[in-house]
């Protein structure tokens, strides 16, 4: 028998599809060269285990693609079927999941009939997920702002849009079509964010300080405006999101001198390490106290209605747990993320894309908020 089919890999059955595709992308001829060349990588350090600079992935989405396989394994074992739950993932169909999808002959009716066009020359890598569409009248992309409408079928948003790029000369807008591939399946992960259990977090930290002030309370709705502010799990006001900021001035460096200055050349085998300077930024105290005053440096109970208003967690909630239970009965909103980890052909099983591999980004928000499930039964 060759000796390339004795290699033992020591790869886990779910993980052998992953490698299959590996090969089949490689330019390498033999898993033996292609092992060699990983290894002189990471010895290397062309492949590295860093959450800032590396290319390998952190632990947690390491976890997260592995369980994506395993859930791939049982499905081609016919141990669990399509849209049935395991473990958050499940298996869809691609066109259900990002229906509506559209074929070359779609894309190229749409773009017949509003006056669109298949961009050839976006800026950005373009995957084979979607079609790129803009308006024949835009001019080239080159140097433009690029506002993307993503929303499938949303026509509203891309009107809006459309609208915003008429008046400003230095924005196009792309509308993104997916494209169709009835022969895909794909595995999505599926994680809970729960708006009432994230202000209830923010209530205990909060509480658990002392001398808080009103500052302290703006700064901890603003960041917690900006942290969830994508998921859709709260009603965010005007005033929370357009906070004059400032910037963090323990870190007066300029970021692309320092990049360059811990960039070195480094012998074979030696760590690179590359610094990152905080560029956190703040609601800025000064600007607050110029628009509200000194109730700013007042403790929090004192905050008042004109701010309050605002606020995500109010200082009502902040009272007792009680009031807290009320944000729960009349602002709870669950979304679910979902991610996609794992594209296959739904005939061979065969893996076509493990996009997760690029990195954890969900693409899709389903709204599982339950009316029923926010009343709760008040204890004396």
């Amino acid at each position: 028998m060759p000796a390339k089919n004795n290699f033992k890999l020591g790869l886990p059955i779910e993980f052998t599809p992953v490698w299959e595709h590996f090969l089949r992308k490689s330019e390498t001829t033999t898993p033996s060269e292609l092992i060699r060349r990983l290894i002189f990588a990471h010895v290397n350090n062309d492949v590295v285990e860093s959450e800032l600079n590396g290319s390998l992935l952190s632990k947690d989405d390491w976890k997260l693609v592995t369980a994506a396989l395993k859930v791939h394994n049982k499905y081609t074992q016919g141990e669990i079927t399509i849209h049935e739950d395991h473990n958050d993932f499940f298996v869809i169909p691609w066109n259900d999941y990002y229906h509506p999808v559209f074929t070359i002959e779609d894309a190229e009716e749409y773009c017949k009939k509003e006056n669109y066009e298949i961009v050839e020359d976006f800026p950005f890598t373009q995957g084979s997920d979607a079609y790129h569409l803009k308006k024949k009248t835009s001019p080239k992309l080159e140097g433009r702002l690029l506002l993307i409408s993503e929303k499938d079928g949303d026509q509203d948003e891309e009107i809006a849009h459309q609208k915003m790029a008429n008046a400003n000369p230095t924005v196009n807008v792309i509308v993104k079509r997916h494209k169709s591939k009835p022969n895909s399946y794909i595995i999505i992960h599926k994680e809970k964010f729960d708006g009432f259990k994230i202000v209830e977090e923010h209530y205990k930290q909060f509480k658990n300080k002392k001398n808080q002030t009103v500052y302290d309370l703006i700064e901890l709705n603003h960041d917690l405006a900006l942290s969830y502010s994508g998921f859709g799990l709260f009603d965010l006001a005007p005033e929370l999101m357009i906070m004059p900021m400032e910037s963090n001035h323990n870190e007066k460096i300029i970021f692309k001198k320092k990049f360059f200055e811990d960039l070195k050349e480094t012998n074979f085998g030696e760590e690179k390490k590359i610094t990152v300077p905080d560029f956190a930024q703040y609601p800025s105290k000064e600007k607050l106290i110029e628009q509200y005053g000194d109730i700013i440096n007042s403790n929090w109970e004192y905050t008042t209605e004109n701010i309050a208003n605002f606020l995500i967690l109010k200082p009502y909630h902040l009272k007792s747990l009680k009031n807290l239970r009320e944000f729960k009965r009349n602002n709870r909103k669950i979304k679910n993320s979902l991610t996609r980890m794992i594209e296959f052909d739904k005939d061979t099983n065969e893996i076509l894309d493990v996009p997760g591999a690029e990195g954890m980004s969900w693409d899709k928000l389903q709204d599982v908020s339950n009316p029923e499930t926010n009343q709760i039964i008040e204890e004396d």
